[in-house]
């Protein structure tokens, strides 16, 4: 399959020159147009400078969901308050399919909030994923482990035939059978090309497209007889500096044929015992839809708890590994995605994108989670009644955490015109005190500051019209006790922005837990250790450059010229959803 460039393929003087150009189309930036649908002509659009929910009435937080086929995404929004609307413009916030554009961030207002961060490919394509985990597990071989070895067949054949071919003979040697492997392709799902061999020479090429190959993990924990794997949510709010948060309920999911006692070149075909993909087992005719704690499909609390009638810690060591392996794959990627988002969104506050991202989970024997894929357009189909009710709660609970109702757009403008007025008057006091006015000599000068009382009183004018328009808070999750409410001016109240996000994000956590940054300081040193490390492999323990930068050690003639297939989905392109 033939890929277009994705964001950071291209040549650096070309990105920057389109940079610019954006930047410089006054009648439509300055303007405040916000994110454009893929189908949309920006140059067509009429530039607002105020949304008309912000001029009229009563303002309500507004959710587009016009790229989407989700229904659940609006119930879900709707549940909490926010209001739909068919804009391209006057939106708080956007859900859509297809991944994130430039042309959408460099038109979002401050005061939005869309679903998708630039560069995510870096994390979900599993050739990408596997090059960054695997050179953090270069550098960190006991904490990274979490990761199957893994190679890009388009450039480790022979590294991966050598290594193949050395393990099988060592086994053979001791009279153990040759070790199996899964051949992937590295921008599809739904267990499409998916194969097992043991025998390097099996491995087939395909001209569609790339192809990773993964150790396979022989031994996993059985229920019941059936290989599972969990399907485990996590949310990024914020990638500069990183909010990251993982959901408490997921999914389980069950092959539809036993296990028996692993792979075997009589059973290696059988997709329905070796891979757990709802999409895969639906089909099979022994797929049981038995509901949260039975069949083929359950939930993620309903397996952990499982774990801990056996004795296996499931809902404490075990989902705090989970947790912590979730952490260090994005720790991963942080870097890159700070980096090409401070290129794309200069001027936004590191909150215009939000991430739900879905990591298949699998324990081994040992009880040892490995991530096998992290996905950056989780299914929200709802076919089942298990489905229904954990992804409109799952929804539910991020847009609490996004926090909609301070989203207002009066109150971005009533920021932006008192930070002018000082930068005014910062300016008159200096240029006053630098060299008098010529003025000043045949009379009294004039007084610039005759034009305060007027900003004064249309900010004061804003003020009234905020108190009188601001919508009541989203309702607090169901599944945790409402905070007690504090009235606005309450001396406690945290006065630093971080300081406040956070005491919202504890009061509306709902079934979402924050896991960075993390409350243990070992474990913040921890996080911080592999963080310095990912930046250094990435070369960006320094600022980063606000021009997209060819990867360490390739020139920008390098960068442009890596094959298509290794750049990731095009700006705009529907992703298939991953179940």
């Amino acid at each position: 399959m033939t890929r277009d460039m994705h964001f950071n393929s291209l040549p650096v003087s070309k990105y920057s020159t389109m940079i610019s150009a954006k930047r410089s189309s006054s009648t439509i930036f300055a303007a405040g147009n916000a994110a454009t649908p893929r189908h949309t002509d920006p140059s067509k659009q009429t530039a607002t400078p105020t949304s008309p929910s912000a001029r009229k009435g009563k303002w309500t937080p507004t959710i587009q969901v016009e790229n989407t086929k989700h229904s659940v995404v609006l119930r879900a929004g709707e549940g909490i308050g926010l209001s739909a609307t068919t804009s391209p413009t006057d939106w708080t916030i956007q859900w859509q399919d297809g991944v994130v554009t430039v042309d959408q961030l460099l038109h979002m207002r401050p005061w939005q909030r869309i679903n998708h961060f630039p560069a995510m490919h870096h994390l979900c394509h599993k050739d990408y994923l596997a090059r960054n985990l695997t050179k953090m597990r270069n550098e960190f071989p006991r904490e990274y482990a979490f990761w199957p070895r893994t190679w890009c067949m388009r450039t480790d054949a022979v590294a991966f035939k050598a290594y193949a071919g050395a393990r099988a003979r060592a086994r053979a040697a001791r009279g153990r059978p040759p070790r199996w492997y899964i051949a992937k392709p590295d921008s599809k799902s739904r267990g499409i090309g998916i194969y097992l061999f043991s025998d390097p020479a099996e491995f087939q090429t395909n001209p569609e497209y790339e192809m990773v190959v993964q150790q396979y993990i022989e031994r996993p924990l059985l229920i019941e007889g059936y290989k599972f794997d969990m399907r485990v949510y996590a949310l990024i709010t914020q990638c500069d500096p990183l909010r990251l948060f993982v959901y408490k309920e997921g999914l389980a999911r069950f092959a539809t044929e036993p296990y028996g006692t692993g792979p075997a070149l009589d059973n290696q075909s059988q997709i329905c015992m070796h891979l757990t993909n709802y999409s895969v087992n639906k089909r099979s005719t022994k797929f049981v839809d038995g509901g949260a704690d039975g069949g083929s499909k359950r939930t993620l609390t309903w397996a952990l708890e499982y774990l801990d009638s056996l004795g296996h810690d499931g809902s404490g060591a075990i989902w705090t590994s989970i947790k912590d392996i979730i952490a260090k794959s994005i720790l991963t990627v942080q870097p890159e995605l700070a980096r090409v988002f401070r290129t794309c969104a200069p001027n936004g506050d590191g909150s215009l994108c939000f991430e739900l991202l879905g990591f298949d989970v699998i324990l081994d024997h040992k009880l040892r989670p490995f991530v096998l894929e992290i996905n950056h357009s989780p299914s929200l189909s709802c076919e089942t009644a298990v489905d229904h009710k954990l992804k409109q709660g799952l929804l539910e609970n991020i847009f609490r955490l996004l926090n909609p109702t301070s989203l207002n757009p009066r109150k971005w403008m009533r920021r932006d015109r008192k930070q002018a007025k000082q930068r005014l008057y910062a300016s008159s006091s200096t240029s006053a005190t630098a060299a008098p006015p010529p003025a000043a000599a045949n009379g009294p000068a004039s007084k610039p500051a005759a034009a305060a009382p007027i900003l004064a009183d249309n900010d004061a004018d804003l003020d009234s019209a905020d108190e009188a328009d601001e919508p009541s808070p989203p309702p607090a999750p169901r599944d945790a006790p409402s905070p007690a409410p504090a009235a606005a001016t309450d001396d406690s109240a945290p006065s630093d922005p971080l300081d406040a996000a956070t005491a919202y994000e504890t009061a509306h956590l709902g079934l979402f837990e924050r896991v960075y940054p993390p409350s243990d300081p070992a474990t913040a040193a921890r996080y911080t250790t592999y963080l310095t490390t990912a930046q250094s492999l990435r070369g960006c323990d320094i600022e980063p450059a606000r021009t997209f930068a060819p990867e360490r050690g390739e020139t920008a003639a390098d960068a442009a010229g890596r094959p298509a297939a290794a750049r990731g989905a095009a700006a705009g392109d529907v992703v298939d959803e991953r179940e």
